[in-house]
């Protein structure tokens, strides 16, 4: 299981409404607390815990029976419509993997047949994360791989949202700048300003914070290669990318 983020759960304690508090601090949960089903051993990761996490998942999807589960896809639809597609493995998908590899909750017995399961769900893009919704360490050493999120599974994970995959984009480990890892800790609003909305105006500023600005992990340090990189991929989107759900119709160009 991932840290919690503490930020966001003390937002919910802080609302007054008793009922709602409880709802958002439930829906913080079901969204941020994700069960990491593959990777995650270059973090110092136990190799044997994904395994036993997908068994709990399977677990949890078995439990989910015919009424419960239209429900989940209702609701889990709904979110969808509204901010975008799930940023981890859902429901939906854990059953048609099992369903592929023919397994059920009563096959799978041993540490083998739990291998063998994680194995068909690696060679899926299934659970495939995008958005860094945890803490993770990272080397600083340039001879080290970049981190690469764990797969994962969720209730009701968090959504994929353009802006704030461009910020996880723009800090470390994920800025390279002549064989270096740029230690880089914290985004702008004007990197979304420029990549995501086409806004030319920031340039200047950009420019002059990256040459040393008053911020200290975020000034002072190149990142203009992932930055002009993100730009050109979102500028190449197709049109029926920024109508797929309300938030990126808000977005939108």
């Amino acid at each position: 299981l991932s840290p919690v983020c503490l930020g966001s759960l003390r937002r919910a304690a802080s609302i007054n409404a008793e009922y709602m508090g409880k709802y958002f601090k439930s829906m913080m949960w079901l969204g941020r607390i994700d069960m990491r089903i593959a990777g995650g051993e270059e973090m110092g990761q136990d190799p044997s815990a994904p395994r036993r996490t997908w068994f709990l998942s399977v677990i949890l999807s078995s439990l989910l029976r015919d009424g419960a589960f239209k429900n989940w896809t209702y609701f889990n639809k709904l979110c969808e419509m509204l901010i975008g597609v799930t940023d981890s493995m859902t429901f939906s998908q854990l059953r048609t993997v099992m369903e592929r590899a023919e397994v059920s909750l009563d096959s799978l017995k041993t540490e083998e047949d739990l291998t063998d399961f994680q194995t068909k769900v690696l060679e899926s893009s299934y659970g495939t994360q995008h958005i860094q919704g945890a803490v993770y360490e990272a080397s600083t050493d340039p001879n080290v791989a970049q981190v690469e999120l764990p797969r994962s599974f969720t209730f009701l994970g968090q959504k994929f949202v353009m802006d704030s995959w461009v910020l996880g984009e723009l800090v470390f480990d994920k800025v390279m700048y002549n064989g270096q890892k740029v230690g880089r800790r914290v985004p702008s609003s004007l990197d979304v300003a420029f990549a995501v909305f086409q806004n030319d105006n920031t340039v200047h500023d950009i420019h002059r914070r990256m040459k040393g600005g008053d911020e200290r992990f975020r000034d002072g340090m190149p990142y203009h290669q992932n930055l002009e990189a993100l730009r050109k991929v979102i500028d190449n989107l197709p049109e029926e990318e920024w109508s797929r759900n309300v938030y990126t119709m808000w977005l939108g160009r």
